[in-house]
């Protein structure tokens, strides 16, 4: 099972969440389908979050914070690990979200405007 985790501004628009889960799709071979889309939990009910939800038809995770600094990442942001003890919150909440055999399919992406990340996780959860 796959679940896509997004670290985003709160200005972030639509369109780069779009973006970057397109070019994650083309870049990376999941495996199987997305599941659910998984962020920090003060972010996950933001209205451009619910709206990808709605959008694309996948569940949304609220992942805790504690479950972010949990989480190994490939990337590191340092804006990230000052605000939320980890080096990516995409990663980490691709992983939290995916289950405790989850392995990321690869390091996160950025959009253009650097406003959205998005990172794929596999794992035994969703």
């Amino acid at each position: 099972m796959i679940c896509a985790g997004f670290g985003f501004r709160s200005q972030a628009p639509f369109e780069s969440f779009l973006e970057v889960l397109d070019r994650l799709e083309k870049e990376h071979s999941t495996g199987g389908p997305i599941r659910a889309i998984a962020t920090i939990a003060h972010k996950a009910m933001a209205p451009v979050f619910k709206n990808l939800s709605a959008q694309k038809g996948l569940a949304i995770i609220a992942v805790h914070p504690d479950d972010i600094t949990r989480q190994k990442t490939q990337s590191f942001s340092q804006n990230a690990m000052d605000l939320y003890g980890t080096g990516s919150i995409a990663e980490a909440a691709a992983l939290a979200a995916a289950g405790s055999k989850a392995c990321l399919l690869g390091p996160r992406i950025i959009c253009a405007h650097r406003m959205v990340t998005c990172a794929f996780a596999k794992g035994d959860q969703i």
